[in-house]
């Protein structure tokens, strides 16, 4: 039977036959299973599950050893049995490899920690290597020796453990020596290799500094690092026809970690063709991902959950105990230009929107350069109040409302993907509620937390105790976003001045596709090679910062000036320019944006029903009447500050002229307003 015929690609009609190699008995002998290994420099195994004893062993009496895992699954015995009892036929799929892989190395690096640290050097010069199986299961048991006394191919029962090779358990062994032998079942171990994803060795291990050794890693295995995973990312397609067998495998305590593991990707959901499979790539892998992860939350036992936590003295984040940046982090200019024209594409879009168009532009900008620096805010307001200082010149809360259509949901989607990726949480506005809020932003760290479609009921309810009462003292908790819907019309001054609030007063219709698909460009290419590069220079500022605040608490550095003029600094680096709306903006600006809401109104209703306007100049009061409409006259009475209001009564708002031409008269922004004006003049 000539070897070569045995490893071509079969059809759909062959995939069944059995690849079986001819034989002839020449002896039996007794031999130790060290007997039968020794002699050879080179080890490529295959096995279906395998023991850290053995491997240690075996990796003493070879230079170089390879071994692929025939199976991912990670099950004990009592698994097989129940998975067998239940009559379980969905197959091995995508998902499971992923779940199988990641849980498999997370065990494996901590068994290295527990009992096999002699196996860390080999790891980290590449003399010890393995590979995961990502397809079908694999129960064969070969074994390849090579080396300068020649060529041996071991195969039959045994797996790769101490058990099996010691004699403890009945096994069958049987040897092929020679050249040609070797080449024919090399070729047969090319095909299951070819099938099976490379693990890198910084999957188990931490590279060692300053001359130390290797230590086993102990951090979570981040999903985009896991090996099938990781082929995907290199142009390779797994196709995943419709699954028709169970696969088996290895240690109970792996299990759980596995099993855990798959529950926090149920639900992954990737995409099938009409003939029922399933063609896996790095896009659609991907972009299945980041729908999974970000998928709303209703608050309660979400295993979806990342947490970002930012060490300032070091300069360092980590994104699920991951170093996600360090000082010493190379950044890919490439990279940080595609996300800033990105960004810079995605906020220009706006301009053709229809309303305040350019007020929403300057909105959103002003919104980004906050949310960009939030994560860094609770460790300011912290300083702020051991100081006595004034903890809300560092807001953690972001809310949008205005205009639906005004793209508010995509834009707090596409700002906080840029920060750390599609590892956000939303909370559903229908389960929003102050403590889940609270809760939630303790488990993500410095990771947004995005609350979508707050209607007026919970909005009134839930938001002022949320924002007016929030007594959090830690230094670091994730800054919160609010976009709400078409009844939220008017947000009151009492939380303008503790959270950085944009109205948007300009919105686009369904048939506008060209800025759609923009935004849509944004929503599925953005990267965080923007934010990392404005976190490295933003980082090291933060500590002076906080000296600042002790020795003037009264007087805080401005943390979003800091942040648009750095963000600004950076984009214009990148793209050679800097459009026009992207200014400097400062605390005051985001102060002053509170008011623009009132002075609009004010500058409206003078303009078109003066008849509603009644002053009092000797008792010093402006009375706006709302002919009978008191929702309209509430809604209004939400926008004037408590300073200057001094009364409402049904349909009409009474508010303190004086103060009004005090802290308004005198700003550019209202001299600007030809009726607002003609009111001050009467």
């Amino acid at each position: 039977m000539e070897p070569a015929c045995l490893f071509r690609e079969k059809t759909p009609s062959e995939r069944r036959t059995l690849t079986v190699f001819g034989a002839e008995l020449v002896g039996c002998k007794e031999a130790s299973w060290r007997e039968l290994f020794s002699g050879f420099d080179r080890l490529k195994a295959i096995t279906y599950s395998s023991g850290l004893d053995i491997i240690l062993e075996l990796t003493e009496m070879f230079k170089d050893v390879e071994v692929t895992f025939g199976s991912e699954r990670i099950l004990s015995r009592e698994h097989v049995a129940l998975e067998q009892a239940s009559h379980v036929a969905r197959g091995y799929t995508f998902t499971d490899a992923l779940a199988d892989q990641k849980a498999f190395l997370e065990r494996l690096a901590a068994e290295f920690g527990k009992s096999a640290r002699g196996l860390l050097l080999r790891i980290a010069d590449g003399t010890l290597r393995f590979r995961l199986l990502r397809k079908m299961p694999s129960h064969e048991k070969l074994y390849l020796l090579a080396g300068d006394a020649g060529y041996r191919v071991i195969t039959g029962s045994a797996n790769l453990s101490l058990a099996a090779l010691s004699g403890r358990h009945k096994e069958v062994f049987i040897v092929f020596d020679g050249e040609s032998a070797y080449s024919a079942f090399e070729e047969y171990y090319r095909r299951d290799a070819g099938e099976a994803a490379a693990v890198p060795a910084d999957c188990l291990i931490v590279p060692a500094e300053n001359g130390d050794p290797p230590q086993p890693r102990t951090a979570p295995i981040p999903i985009d690092e896991v090996p099938c995973v990781k082929m995907l990312s290199a142009g390779v397609a797994i196709v995943e026809e419709r699954p028709k067998a169970l696969s088996t495998g290895l240690t109970a305590d792996a299990l759980k970690a596995a099993s855990a593991e798959g529950a926090r990707l149920r639900g992954l959901e990737l995409n099938a063709a009409k003939d029922g499979k399933t063609v896996i790539t790095a896009t659609s892998f991907f972009r299945a991902y980041k729908a999974h992860k970000t998928a709303p939350t209703d608050g309660t036992n979400d295993e979806r959950i990342s947490k970002a936590t930012i060490a300032i003295d070091t300069g360092e984040v980590f994104l699920d105990e991951n170093l996600w940046l360090g000082r010493a982090s190379e950044l890919r200019n490439e990279e940080i230009r595609a996300d800033a024209a990105l960004m810079v594409e995605y906020l220009s879009s706006f301009a053709n929107f229809f309303g305040n168009a350019e007020g929403a532009i300057r909105a959103y900008w002003t919104f980004l350069t906050w949310l960009f620096a939030a994560p860094l805010a609770p460790i300011l307001r912290q300083a702020a109040v051991l100081n006595s200082g004034d903890p809300l010149a560092y807001p953690v809360f972001g809310i949008l409302y205005g205009r639906p259509n005004g793209g508010k949901s995509w834009f707090s989607e596409i700002a906080a993907s840029s920060m750390f990726g599609p590892v956000w949480k939303q909370l559903r506005g229908a389960t929003f509620t102050a403590n889940r809020v609270l809760g939630l932003r303790e488990q993500l760290g410095a990771i947004p937390l995005l609350i979508d479609d707050v209607n007026r009921d919970r909005f009134t309810r839930e938001v002022p105790d949320l924002v007016k009462f929030d007594r959090e003292r830690a230094g670091l908790y994730a800054p919160v976003i609010l976009s709400t819907n078409k009844q939220v019309s008017a947000v009151s001054p009492d939380i303008r001045k503790r959270a950085v609030v944009c109205m948007i007063d300009a919105a686009i219709p369904d048939q506008q596709s060209a800025s759609k698909e923009i935004a849509h460009r944004a929503h599925a290419n953005i990267g965080t090679a923007l934010y990392r590069a404005y976190l490295k220079r933003l980082l090291p500022l933060i500590p002076k910062m906080r000296e600042r605040i002790a020795e003037r608490p009264m007087a805080p550095p401005d943390l979003i000036e800091t942040s648009s003029g750095m963000l600004r600094s950076l984009i214009g680096e990148q793209l050679k320019t800097i459009p026009l709306w992207m200014t400097s903006v400062t605390n005051a600006d985001r102060l002053a944006m509170n008011d623009r809401p009132l002075l609009d109104q004010l500058n409206d209703i003078a303009a078109n029903h003066e008849e509603r306007i009644n002053i009092n100049r000797s008792a010093g009061e402006l009375t706006l009447n709302f002919g009978g409409d008191n929702a309209q006259a509430n809604n209004f009475e939400k926008l004037v500050p408590a300073f200057a209001l001094k009364r409402r009564f049904a349909d009409s708002v009474t508010i303190d002229l004086r103060a009004l031409e005090k802290i308004y008269g005198a700003q550019s922004f209202a001299r600007q307003r030809h009726w607002l004006a003609r009111i001050f003049r009467r």
